[in-house]
């Protein structure tokens, strides 16, 4: 339990290459996000508080195989990681207990150091919910949105990410499962479709339009 493992795959589908193991917790991980642009993952777990950063560039010899943990975030003790989100050089961290904090992380990307560092959140965030699941920051001319469910609720969430906060934003027709809880959701690369699943096992598929 507890562990992170980092695994290299080839083409050919059958070809998967451990490449390094850590023992982060004491319990299950629960949550992993790459960084899109730079050789980072977050790593989340649900019954422990903080979060972790992994250096997976393999470019030195530190550790063995080349990686590190190259940082370990610290949070309260009342709340557990439930999904993580990079945007450039900020870590968004969302926690079970209606909150969810940023992370600046753009300092660390411009030093050559192999310490596990300590870090602190920047801002802390109220929501109005507790949320389940959450998908990537979408940014356009207007801004950068991310899109999510909540706990037992059937409408689709939408928040407006600014450099120290995050915003509800109005959907409207955001009532897609007509009163099912929704569990789980995602976009596609540039957020026009996003599907969404319920506890009664539908699946439903929704065009996100833009005011003209």
């Amino acid at each position: 339990p507890g562990i992170f493992y980092t695994i290299r795959i080839e083409l050919r589908p059958n070809n998967i290459t451990p490449l390094a193991k850590f023992q982060l917790y004491e319990r299950p991980v629960t949550t992993v996000a790459f960084h899109p642009t730079e050789p980072l993952a977050a790593v989340g777990c649900a019954l422990e508080r903080g979060v972790h950063v992994v250096d997976t560039s393999a470019n030195h010899a530190s550790a063995p195989l080349g990686f590190d943990v190259m940082a370990h975030v610290m949070l309260s003790d009342e709340v557990s990681t439930l999904d993580l989100l990079w945007q450039h050089g900020r870590l968004f961290v969302f926690s079970d207990n209606c909150s969810a904090c940023i992370v600046e992380i753009s300092d660390m990307l411009d030093k050559d150091s192999h310490v596990c560092q300590t870090l602190k959140p920047t801002h802390q965030i109220s929501l109005d919910r507790a949320l389940v699941s959450t998908t990537s920051l979408f940014t356009d001319a207007d801004g950068t949105y991310i899109f999510a469910v909540a706990s037992g609720a059937s409408e689709l969430i939408a928040y407006a990410s600014a450099p120290s906060s995050i915003s509800s934003v109005e959907l409207q027709g955001a009532e897609v499962h007509n009163g099912n809880g929704l569990l789980c959701l995602d976009a596609c690369n540039d957020a026009k479709l996003i599907v969404t699943g319920d506890a009664r096992g539908t699946l439903v598929v929704s065009k996100l339009l833009t005011e003209a």
